[in-house]
């Protein structure tokens, strides 16, 4: 793992007087490093490279090269050379340094303004520890320990984002983070080195923002304004702490407890002398208000139960400037008024928007001049107008992109005056629709009658086309909506008051709906969200094979002459199936899809839909409506398709030898064809067809089986010649005949030749023993195991310090099924599963060497009968073992779900009877035992036993399993009568 330490060891136990070691790096000329005993030289040149530098070392004594603080980048093949008087021996290591993989992350949630601290889990440093800090991906250190220069430094304090927040604990090395802000949330990563080892740490953080009351607040410079706790008085308990914006100092407190009152920022410069307190309620006055003022003050109250918040923005305007604050809704007109009756002579007016220099309005009586430069402008493009008697400006039509400040400037022969507007646009809220599919949804304009200047838009989400459109100017009526696939022919305007009529109503229907009236003076805008819902209607499973055929059932006997049945698949508005009886009419324009080209049938009598030949893409919901006179009835039957059961076979073997997928045939007939595919892949790499007399080998075309694959012109067996690792995978064969087609897979998996390496293929459910091969641990031994790639040990035994541990038994995935052997060290894993598969390492340390041994186990689900069960919410269920009566060897185990715990036991040998289920508060007292057949029986089932059920029979000789798919469904009234769902 990066960071550790690795010695490539040579094997000798000591140099010779004429040993020269020569060490390289993968196929470079250049020596890594040397020893020559004859000339007594001993040099590493490799640590002046920069790829290892200064982390080569040798070993005087051996000649082994060891690399320190190892890093990705060493990854590859490293040659030794020795040679003495007589020979010369090389010898090649390949190494690998993978990723620490972090699995331990720390995640913390401080509020914003608290402290954070990030714990190296260390109760104090050591001399050769280093400790690194680094923020999210980036390569610059926050903050650093180096034990051995006795160097600390905090790099990330002269970074804005942490400006002097960042403190180190110098005993631990703990990075603090004082004064949290939400642009602190992110990933810290930790490092720490020492002589040894790297150690790698993740802390995820999120500072998130307290959710307090918020107050605006305007004032005029100079004046003076009054920050309120909204207390009417302070108790005895009380504190109250104000802060400014996001600094940690405090500008005023108050504790009734210690009976403090402060106001240390009036030494602050920003307020000198001009922050006041109110000894009974709290509040802050500040005095002589300044634009510097302008920010966010917090307010803090404690007392001993609780701590509350509250902010306050505050914005102090300049002196020569008045303000105004109109909040108008968007599309309505807003005059800003200049407050004159009547312009004079001399006087000249200005109208400016935000900070803009350009002049959006001018009125100038001395030169007569009027003008509006703004409406060539194309944010307010013809909507500006100006009163020619007061100089007030009015917005037509306006919308949220007006928002902001407008500046007036009031000129005349003696004076200037300013004052702003501050204009505020909202948009009225939406109103929210849900209605049944089905039914008809009204959007209304709110109108009585629609005027003689009206117009009236209706659109739908964001799109630009127009749904239906009056115009009462042009006496104009469009809907162009239905000509649209989505609401095709369901449309309506209401002519008197332009209400918009959804008929017939989909889910597809849901959405935002956004309608726009304008008239000569303004244009107002309405939102409607829109959910359409389905009919919760009864359904049905039905589970199929490949190739078969099935039958959708209407429930009906015979139909009736009023009826009409019409049948769609999925959410598909297209009609599969349809018979009419009034109309004499039967159609299935699905035959005409090619999904289901020339596959459906209907029954003439019941009007059942009967799909043929039934594949994969038919898996899905088939909706059917059954109208007639008096009434309309819903149906969803739901298909799933289950593939054919394929005969499997396992094949392990070593690398480079030969490997024979077998068809099971003796010998080919006339009419056979045998194809085989690779993974899953489509493309076909070997066939023989007796029709045609044709034999091919694609796949010996193919760079990855080049010329390595055969075929038995007799059998029709696949050969793979030389086998490689890349040859591990799943092989299908196929036969085709006049009269069937059968199918079966192989795994084939082809292992590596240098490592020692054991293949256990099982059936789930049963024990397997992982074996040491010894006959008896000694005294001196260590014996480790480990899962896959992972780092993490499963189980240790070591005799030297009598330690015996199974961490694993900790671990979801073998949750206490493991066990060892203490004499042998064999690790058994008991309850198998499917997870358990994968790839299992030993490794067995003594005083004189280390030993691996790998496994490779594949756990296999047992093909197990299944049985579908559908019950109504109330009554009771039995699961059915299918034993007419339990013989004396036989045990009996039920389940639910993939729980270990177990429902229901029956164990005739040991004449036990037991049903834990029943303590369960899902089950409980509601689980029965059949003491004759060991059916288990659930009473008053109830939604939450909903599920999967296993069934385990074991005797002297095997054992049989079952799964039982219960699904609970309730009684609902609808339209009129009781249906199941």
């Amino acid at each position: 793992m990066e960071g550790r330490s690795v010695t490539l060891k040579t094997g000798i136990n000591e140099l010779q007087t004429d040993h020269v070691i020569l060490w390289r790096f993968n196929d470079e000329s250049k020596i890594l490093a040397k020893i020559n005993r004859e000339t007594n030289e001993t040099s590493i040149p490799g640590n002046v490279d920069e790829r290892f530098r200064d982390t080569l070392k040798l070993n005087d004594t051996t000649g082994d090269l060891i690399i320190t603080h190892s890093k990705t980048s060493d990854t590859g093949e490293y040659k030794m050379e020795i040679r003495d008087t007589t020979d010369t021996i090389h010898r090649r290591f390949r190494v690998h340094v993978y990723v620490c993989l972090v699995e331990d992350i720390e995640y913390q949630r401080p509020i914003e303004g608290r402290s954070v601290t990030l714990k190296t889990g260390l109760n104090e440093l050591q001399t050769d520890h280093e400790i690194l800090w680094m923020f999210d991906d980036a390569s610059k250190i926050l903050a650093k320990i180096n034990r051995e220069t006795n160097e600390m430094s905090i790099p990330g304090n002269a970074d804005e984002r942490f400006r002097d927040r960042l403190k180190l604990n110098d005993t631990t090395g703990d990075l603090i983070i004082t004064h949290s802000k939400t642009s602190d949330s992110g990933n810290y990563k930790m490092k720490i080195r020492d002589s040894t080892d790297t150690i790698h740490r993740r802390f995820r953080v999120y500072v998130y923002e307290i959710n307090v009351p918020e107050e605006f607040l305007v004032v005029t410079e100079g004046r003076s304004v009054t920050l309120k706790t909204g207390l009417n008085e302070l108790q005895t308990d009380h504190e109250i702490l104000w802060m400014f914006n996001y600094e940690s100092t405090i500008l005023a407190k108050i504790n009734r407890e210690t009976n403090e009152t402060s106001i240390p920022g009036n030494a602050d410069e920003r307020f000198r002398d001009r922050l006041k307190l109110n000894d009974k309620t709290g509040d802050l006055i500040i005095t002589h208000s300044k634009t510097s003022d302008s920010g966010e003050y917090k307010m803090k109250i404690r007392d001993s139960t609780e701590t509350r918040q509250r902010r306050f923005r505050v914005s102090v305007k300049e002196i020569d400037v008045q303000g105004k604050f109109l909040v108008v809704k968007v599309g309505r007109s807003v005059t800003l008024q200049t407050c004159l009756n009547e312009l004079q002579t001399d006087l000249e007016i200005l109208w400016k928007f935000n900070d803009e220099s350009t002049i959006l309005a001018k009125i100038n009586r001395e030169t007569n001049e009027t003008s509006i430069p703004g409406n060539a402008d194309e944010r307010f493009r013809d909507r500006l107008k100006l009163n020619d008697t007061t100089g007030d400006l009015i917005i037509t039509h306006s919308k949220t992109s007006d928002a902001g400040e407008y500046h007036m400037k009031i000129i005349d022969s003696t004076d200037t005056r300013y004052e702003t507007f501050r204009v505020l646009l909202y948009v009225e809220a939406m109103k929210i629709l849900k209605r049944l599919e089905g039914r008809p949804v009204t959007l209304k304009t709110g109108l009585n009658e629609l005027q003689t200047d009206q117009e009236i838009l209706w659109m739908f989400d964001d799109e630009s086309t127009i749904l239906a459109k009056i115009n009462r100017e042009t006496n104009e009526t469009s809907i162009p909506g239905n000509a649209d696939e989505r609401f095709r022919d369901r449309l309506k305007l209401n002519d008197t008051t332009g209400d918009l009529i959804i008929t017939h109503s989909k889910t597809s229907d849901s959405g935002e709906y956004k309608m726009k009236i304008r008239d000569t003076t303004e244009t107002r805008h309405k939102r409607f969200r829109v959910h359409v819902y389905e009919i919760f209607v009864p359904e049905e499973f039905l589970v199929v094979t490949k190739g078969r055929s099935v039958t959708l059932q209407t429930g009906l006997n015979e139909l009736q002459r009023d009826h009409e049945i019409l049948w769609k698949f999925n959410y598909e508005s297209k009609i599969l199936a349809k018979i009419n009886r009034e109309r004499n009419e039967t159609s299935i324009p699905g035959n005409a899809d090619e999904r289901f080209k020339d596959r459906l049938k209907l029954n003439d009598t019941t009007g059942d839909l009967i799909i043929t030949h039934i594949k994969t893409s038919d898996d899905g919901e088939y909706h059917l409506k059954i109208t007639d006179s008096t009434d309309t009835e819903y149906k969803i039957l739901s298909v799933i398709f289950r593939e054919i059961n394929v005969p499997e076979e396992f094949l392990v073997l070593m690398e480079g030898r030969s490997v024979t997928l077998k068809t099971g045939l003796n010998e080919l007939q006339t009419d056979h064809e045998i194809l085989w595919m690779f993974n899953n892949e489509s493309k076909i790499f070997a066939k023989i067809n007796r029709e045609t007399n044709e034999t091919s080998i694609p796949g010996n075309a193919d760079e990855r089986f080049r010329d390595r694959l055969k075929l038995n012109d007799t059998t029709g067996d696949l050969i793979i010649t030389h086998s490689k690792t890349s040859d591990s995978g799943e092989y299908k064969m196929k036969i085709r005949d006049t009269t069937d087609t059968r199918h079966k897979r192989f795994r084939v998996h082809v292992y590596e030749i240098d490592v020692p390496e054991e293949f256990l293929v099982v059936t789930e459910g049963g024990s397997v023993t992982l074996k040491t091969g010894l006959n008896e641990l000694q005294t001196d031994q260590e014996i480790l195991w480990m899962f896959d790639d992972a780092s993490k040990i499963l189980a240790k035994i070591n005799r030297e310090t009598n330690e015996t541990s199974i961490p694993g038994n900790a671990y979801w995935r073998f949750r206490d099924r493991l066990k060892l052997n203490d004499k042998t060290g064999d690790l058994i894993i008991t309850n198998r599963k499917t997870s358990d598969s994968g790839n299992y390492k030993m490794k067995i340390k003594d005083s004189t060497e280390t030993r691996h041994k790998r496994f490779r186990v594949h756990v296999y689900e047992i093909n197990v009968p299944e049985e579908y069960l559908r019950v109504t919410e109330g009554r009771p269920v039995t699961l059915k073992t299918g034993l007419n009566e339990l013989q004396t060897d036989q045990e009996i185990l039920w389940k639910f779900y993939d729980e270990s715990r177990i429902l229901a036991k029956i164990n005739r040998e040991t004449n036990e009877t037991s049903i834990p289920g029943n303590a369960y508060e899902r089950f409980r007292d509601r689980l029965k035992l059949n003491d004759k057949t060991g059916d288990l029986t659930i009473t008053n089932i109830k939604l939450p036993v909903a599920g999967g059920y296993e069934m385990e029979i074991k005797d002297s000789t095997e054992t049989i399993h079952k799964k039982f798919h219960v699904l609970v469904t309730k009684e609902t009234l609808y339209a009129g009568r009781v249906m199941k769902h």
